[in-house]
């Protein structure tokens, strides 16, 4: 399984809205007046809150994983490692589309089928990327940074495998 790779697929806008944010969130509460550019000089960038309210956190760890994760698809698409049809239920999973609008949008009759395809194609996605994009690799993360038990380890994993296509994130 890849709860974790079907997750970021489902909540792409959600995670690529959620790197905006403002200065004050930005820099822990303490908005700096005064910065240092390249050559090793300050500026005061105070002006600049006024122009551009929101900043960027391109470092956010979601979002590093979406960018990941977009890239792969891409390239597995191009590369024919992953079918029209497979790259188009994606899509319509990141979307956020319907199901009955991707019933006929792919021309699948069995909404059944359709979540089956996404499965397995995130599946192989995961297995690809590796580590925290699997199910087990995400479960390993989480026990080492949080020092989980096997009791709640198991939890966890129950959970994964209860929540494999519901948009959670």
């Amino acid at each position: 399984m890849s709860w974790y790779v079907q997750q970021l697929i489902r909540n792409c806008d959600k995670i690529r809205s959620s790197i905006n944010t403002s200065p004050e969130v930005y820099f822990d509460g303490v908005v700096p007046e005064v910065v240092c550019i390249e050559n090793g000089e300050e500026e005061n960038i105070e002006p600049l809150y006024e122009q551009y309210p929101y900043f960027v956190d391109y470092e956010d760890g979601s979002f590093q994983d979406l960018l990941l994760l977009e890239k792969t698809i891409q390239d597995l698409y191009n590369n024919k490692k992953i079918s029209v049809l497979e790259h188009l239920i994606i899509m319509l999973y990141s979307k956020d589309t319907p199901m009955e609008d991707m019933i006929k949008q792919t021309g699948i009759l069995s909404k059944l089928t359709i979540m089956k395809i996404f499965s397995k194609v995130c599946d192989r996605i995961g297995f690809i990327l590796g580590g925290e994009f699997t199910d087990e690799g995400l479960i390993d993360k989480l026990s080492r940074e949080h020092n989980l038990t096997e009791d709640q380890v198991q939890k966890v994993r129950d959970y994964l495998n209860r929540n494999v296509g519901v948009k959670n994130i």
